[in-house]
């Protein structure tokens, strides 16, 4: 029910940022109290259709306040469960980003973060991938390399041959030349 009477001002505090909604509701807040006042300067009384403009004003404000104190306190709980999905490793979590203020950039920001990682894991998981599938090629090959500062590496039979891959690694440079 109280998302139903909120839901006019939550739609307008979500488009706002955070200093037009403060200065909205500083101007609602004060407008009415200053009007009074000058009319009280200016005409030495009050009347009573500035009193009633004063009281829809003054239930303007608490209900934009309302609305204030809903909207930040939903977005921020937004963006701790977003924020609480990644930290438990849920990189799928996509929040529902309503509106166009600072929490909800944050929020969306949050998923963006979640859709980053997402992706470096995959990134990282083809990697390996590749490397194991690489390793597992070259174990069984029978190739020559020359390295980019001239030592040389010779094919599995040049292994078998001297018995020990110590003394190959050592002399190889002196055996290939």
């Amino acid at each position: 029910m109280l998302d139903l009477i909120l839901k006019p001002g939550l739609w307008l505090m979500r488009r706002l940022s955070n200093g037009q909604k403060l200065l909205l509701l500083l101007l609602v807040s004060a407008g009415p109290l200053l009007a009074l006042v000058l009319a009280y300067q200016l005409l030495g009384s009050v009347g009573s259709g500035l009193m009633y403009t004063a009281a829809v004003a003054g239930l303007l404000a608490l209900y934009l306040g309302a609305t204030f104190h809903h909207s930040v306190s939903t977005d921020l709980a937004q963006v701790q469960q977003a924020m609480d999905a990644l930290v438990q490793g849920n990189l799928r979590f996509k929040p529902t980003v309503q509106g166009n203020d600072e929490y909800a950039a944050l929020l969306s920001a949050a998923s963006r973060i979640g859709t980053h990682i997402s992706s470096m894991v995959a990134n990282v998981r083809s990697n390996a991938a590749f490397v194991a599938h690489a390793g597992h090629s070259l174990a069984g090959a029978e190739f020559w390399y020359q390295g980019t500062n001239g030592e040389r590496f010779a094919t599995r039979d040049d292994f078998e041959m001297t018995g020990d891959a110590s003394e190959f690694v050592h002399t190889g440079n002196e055996i290939f030349r």
